[in-house]
């Protein structure tokens, strides 16, 4: 993974990859370089306007010459697949920064609380709907149904917001890295001993597996910190 590591994949033009994984890391944190400044100097018009614009164009893009969501070493001008979905995401998340800012100023009424919380019900059954049903071009519409669902999450104003504030859900959220990257790995192990298995029980063995692992990396991270602060 040293060429990942060193963000030479996305970067380059290194066309070797020798993780699944690694390239989105190279990918996210090329991505974020290039984008704070503009964030952090022109909030407002950068996410009301240029995160817009960059996600719009950029997705048309995708679905114009790959008709699918899924590039990653393809060419798309000065960048690879993969950086210009990257671009794409953090831009869509700084739309959901300022959709759910908005929301959260608003006084709203008992009705609108519950109209947003099945909203948020609805988008999760489309969401899985579409991830379990739908082709590659269908993978267009989850990050428009992610927006909302997120956004309004975020927002405190429905009755499944103050569910995910917790420390749970933070718990959660400082794992993520470490669920991201082990889950690919607990995939390999459980399709290499069960290559035949059915989805739904691959689903459950890889979250498990997953899981244990999270807990080992976790522990042995937790005592290697104990004997560093002894020493």
């Amino acid at each position: 993974m040293i060429p990942n590591a060193m963000l030479l994949f996305m970067s380059f033009g290194y066309k070797g990859s020798l993780s699944n994984i690694s390239w989105y890391i190279s990918a996210m944190l090329i991505s974020m370089l290039l984008l704070y400044p503009l964030a952090r100097g022109f909030r407002r018009n950068s996410n009301l306007i240029g995160a817009v614009n960059i996600a719009l164009f950029g997705t048309s893009y995708l679905y114009i010459n790959f008709e699918n969501y899924k590039v990653m070493r393809e060419s798309c001008g000065i960048m690879t697949g993969g950086m210009l979905r990257a671009i794409i995401g953090l831009c869509v998340g700084c739309m959901v920064y300022e959709f759910s800012n908005y929301l959260k100023a608003k006084e709203i009424t008992r009705a609108q609380e519950m109209f947003l919380s099945l909203a948020d019900v609805v988008l999760i059954g489309c969401i899985l709907f579409v991830m379990s049903r739908g082709d590659l071009r269908s993978g267009f519409v989850i990050p428009i149904l992610m927006f909302f669902l997120v956004s309004i999450v975020t927002s405190g104003q429905n009755y499944f917001s103050k569910y995910f504030d917790n420390k749970g859900a933070k718990l959660l959220g400082q794992l993520s890295l470490y669920i991201y990257l082990l889950h690919v790995v607990a995939r390999k192990i459980i399709y290499f001993y069960r290559p035949k298995i059915r989805m739904g029980r691959a689903y459950i063995a890889i979250g498990l597996l997953t899981a244990v692992m999270v807990v080992l990396v976790m522990g042995a991270d937790h005592l290697r910190k104990k004997r560093a602060a002894k020493a």
